[in-house]
């Protein structure tokens, strides 16, 4: 009897049929599945790609023109003059201004920047109280 379980404890569980040899173990891998094209995903021959959406309410042209691209341009829109940049860099840094980048381009959409500006002044009470 206990030869009997050594032989079974030293040989490895039988595995299905189905199964192809890939090394020692493969027979402890799931079975494969395949693969289903995930929600907002397009399936093409030989690559996976993602649906382009413009941003809600928007066409891209808008987003194009709503769009503020370098320091210079933020500096011009906020404070008239694009000589300020170092002023937006340090703005930007300190996570005061509501920019992002696009690769190494710093970016703000005018209209993030004009509701930030309302807000900042909503937060200072008027003079005289």
């Amino acid at each position: 009897m206990i030869a009997e379980l050594r032989t079974n404890l030293s040989a490895p569980p039988e595995r299905p049929a189905s199964t192809p040899v890939q090394g020692k173990h493969s027979y402890l891998l799931p079975p494969e599945r395949p693969r289903v094209a995930e929600p907002g995903h397009q399936q093409q021959p030989g690559r996976d790609t993602m649906e382009q959406h413009a941003a809600p309410n928007e066409t891209p042209r808008e987003l194009a023109d709503d769009l503020l691209r370098g320091a210079d341009s933020i500096a011009e829109f906020i404070f008239g003059t694009p000589g300020c940049r170092r002023k937006v860099y340090y703005l930007a840094e300190c996570s005061r201004l509501p920019v992002f980048r696009l690769g190494s381009v710093l970016c703000a959409r005018r209209s993030v920047l004009l509701s930030w500006i309302a807000g900042q002044e909503s937060r200072v009470s008027p003079p005289g109280n």
